[in-house]
């Protein structure tokens, strides 16, 4: 998967391979490039009976860029 394919303001993808989808938010142009997208991932935890979105930080999770691929094989 190449996350630039993606058009869209956030979609939900496994990206850690938990078995639950994250939340992932496009950060338009945030490479600080015409065209190039960055991207936040966020978890999702539900407390309460609310979904609390806290943001995966370190790497990989913080580099997710345009170029980025997942192999989900």
């Amino acid at each position: 998967m190449l996350f630039d394919g993606s058009q869209s303001p956030f979609f939900f993808f496994d990206i850690d391979f938990d078995g639950e989808k994250e939340l992932i938010v496009t950060l338009w142009e945030g490479m600080c490039y015409h065209g190039h997208n960055a991207y936040t991932v966020y978890k999702m935890p539900v407390e309460n009976g609310c979904f609390v979105l806290s943001p995966i930080q370190g790497e990989p999770f913080d580099k997710l860029n345009g170029y980025t691929r997942i192999d989900s094989v």
